[in-house]
C-alpha cells in the first residue's frame, strides 16, 4: 500500500507542476521510502544516482515498458502494482504536449 500511496502522491505532485520548473529530486526528500545505495563510494537514495545517470546521457528508453498519459496515473500505478501480469518494468507518464 505505501508504494501505491507514494505513486499516488508523485503523480498528483508531477501533475501540479505541469507548466512550472519541475524538479524531481523534490520527490526523494517529500515522497520516497529510504533506499540509500552506494555508487562509485558515494552513498544517497537510489533515485538520485538514476537522476544524476540520467543527466550524463544515461538513454532508459530500452527499458521502459510501458508508456500513460499523466492524466492517466491511475491506469500506470496498477500496471506496477500488477507488473506480474502486465509485465511492467518501466512505466513513463507523459505530460500532455
Amino acid at each position: 500500500m505505501k508504494a501505491l500511496v507514494f505513486q499516488h502522491n508523485l503523480a498528483r505532485e508531477a501533475a501540479s507542476a505541469i507548466g512550472g520548473h519541475l524538479d524531481p529530486r523534490a520527490f526523494v526528500s517529500r515522497f520516497a521510502a529510504v533506499r540509500l545505495e552506494e555508487v562509485g563510494g558515494v552513498v544517497k537514495h537510489a533515485i538520485e544516482h538514476y537522476f544524476d545517470f540520467v543527466s550524463r546521457g544515461l538513454d532508459l528508453t530500452p527499458v521502459i515498458t510501458h508508456r500513460f498519459p499523466l492524466e492517466r496515473w491511475d491506469k500506470a500505478v496498477l500496471a506496477v502494482k500488477n507488473s506480474r501480469r502486465t509485465g511492467a518494468v518501466k512505466v513513463l507518464l507523459e505530460p500532455a504536449r
